[in-house]
């Protein structure tokens, strides 16, 4: 399979595709079309970037609701 790097951060991260495509603007469909095929590795730090951005932005979305209550 191809960049199972890749799919297995996503899927360790609890970060489903169409989240990820959200966040890279393109949809799910096109990001299941991409990893079809062993991306190069500076397109393979793109995906990992917008995987950590994600699990920040998480992060920070948990944190702040915690000081509301």
């Amino acid at each position: 399979m191809a960049n199972i790097d890749v799919r297995f951060a996503a899927k360790a991260a609890g970060v489903p595709f169409w989240k990820l495509g959200e966040k890279m603007g393109v949809s799910e469909v096109t990001i299941v079309r991409r990893l079809r095929k062993e991306l190069p590795p500076e397109k393979k730090q793109i995906y990992f970037q917008a995987i950590k951005d994600i699990v920040a932005d998480r992060a920070k979305a948990d944190l702040e609701s915690m000081k509301g209550e």
